[in-house]
């Protein structure tokens, strides 16, 4: 048996609208669960070697961003199954001399301590070159609670105001670069970050491309969508 999904996320600034109306707001939890769970499913039917062959065209678009070639620090992050694979983009940030950050969740999950209304946040930890064909081959990560690579705690931390490109994941973008995730909020609450000056890149398949997505006012957009069909710049409409 699993928790019921809320009808209503708690920035929702219409909750006591819908509910006056008997009314599920059309961005709810529920509802994007929903939605994840079908992209998800329909993803699952991609062979690792199609992910592979789609992940490096689509990080070659991502190498000719002229915010790709300016930058000096790149925040990147490790695919979870049916993710975009950067590492290429990773290894080619190493040969041109730039920095690399990685995310890890802060704080811990392992921590045994850690009480059920913890807000998490991430962190960006510097990954140190390691010429390895295989992140899982990389000393410098480790497995989290969820078998998620991050760094380990012995990295340094690199400032948010020295990042020039965040790399970003997704369940889907729409055409604007607003983000479903994995409902975490984690790089929501990032990108929402006072001290971040970084450009914003979502990778993502073309069947993870729509033309629009639910959002609450809590969501967080990207600028730019890169897919193995090319370049896509959020427009917002100003």
């Amino acid at each position: 048996m699993t928790d019921e999904v809320p009808k209503y996320c708690w920035s929702c600034p219409k909750r006591e609208m819908f509910e006056r109306a008997g009314r599920e707001c059309p961005s709810s939890p529920r509802v994007k669960a929903e939605l994840r769970r079908t992209i998800l499913g329909s993803l699952s039917s991609m062979t690792p070697e199609v992910r592979r062959q789609k992940s490096l065209l689509i990080v070659k678009h991502l190498l000719e961003l002229p915010e790709f070639k300016r930058a000096g620090v790149v925040m990147a992050y490790v695919a979870m199954e049916m993710e975009v694979d950067p590492w290429s983009l990773i290894r080619e940030a190493w040969a041109l001399g730039k920095r690399v950050a990685m995310p890890r969740v802060h704080p811990s999950l392992e921590n045994p301590q850690l009480p059920e209304d913890h807000d998490l946040e991430l962190l960006a930890l510097e990954l140190h070159e390691e010429l390895v064909d295989d992140p899982q081959d990389h000393s410098g990560l480790r497995p989290d609670v969820m078998g998620i690579l991050e760094p380990k705690t012995s990295a340094a931390e690199i400032p948010i105001a020295e990042i020039d490109l965040v790399v970003v994941p997704c369940v889907a973008f729409d055409r604007q670069g607003w983000r479903l995730g994995r409902g975490g909020g984690f790089y929501d609450r990032f990108l929402s970050r006072e001290d971040l000056r970084a450009a914003s890149c979502g990778l993502a398949f073309s069947e993870q491309v729509f033309s629009t997505l639910p959002q609450c006012p809590h969501d967080r957009a990207v600028d730019i969508v890169t897919t193995e069909s090319g370049v896509l710049r959020a427009d917002r409409g100003g």
